[in-house]
Parts: C-alpha cells; sequence; structure tokens
C-alpha cells in the first residue's frame, strides 16, 4: 500500500546565480505515515541533500549555487522517505539560476 501526503515548497530567492544562497522550505500536509527523511534531488546535477526538519511537518534546506553550475532552469524533486526507506510523496518545482 502506498502512503501520499501534499508537499508544497517555497524557495527564496526565486531565482539565483552562482555563490548565491537559497531556501528551499518544504510543507508537508495530510502525513500518512512515519517521516524519516525528507530530501530534495536535482537530477541534472547528480545532487541528493537531506533537509533539515524546522518545525512539525515543515524542512528547510539553505544551500549555496556552487560556481561551476551552469545558468539554465532546472528541476528539483522533494520526496518524503518513510521508516522502511520507501518514497512516501513527491514533488517538484523549476529552478532558474542566472
Amino acid at each position: 500500500m502506498e502512503n501520499f501526503s501534499s508537499i508544497s515548497t517555497t524557495v527564496s530567492p526565486t531565482s539565483a546565480g552562482r555563490g548565491e544562497t537559497v531556501l528551499v522550505t518544504a510543507h508537508l500536509k495530510d502525513i500518512v505515515c512515519d517521516v524519516k527523511n525528507v530530501l530534495i534531488n536535482i537530477p541534472q546535477y547528480g545532487l541528493t541533500e537531506i533537509m533539515k526538519e524546522q518545525d512539525e511537518n515543515t524542512y528547510v534546506l539553505s544551500y549555496m549555487i556552487p560556481w561551476d553550475v551552469l545558468s539554465g532552469s532546472y528541476t528539483v524533486n522533494v520526496y518524503v522517505m518513510d521508516q522502511e526507506n520507501k518514497k512516501s510523496s513527491t514533488g517538484s518545482f523549476v529552478y532558474t539560476v542566472k
């Protein structure tokens, strides 16, 4: 049986350049599993990071855009891992590096 919840994200700033810091906040709603981790993944860059729990059902990641990243749009995936290391829900957004 799959467990699903809703993930909404806010990103500040809405676009950034190399060397700038981006704050991603994930808000989880209708959680039906025990959350082990919330991860953020940028497949085009080969990056996966664990987000830090800020409050109940709110997770954050502050990330400095590396100097060697090419300008362009990147798909960013956010997903919840349950205690059995299964994805229980996913969300995504597109982020632009100037």
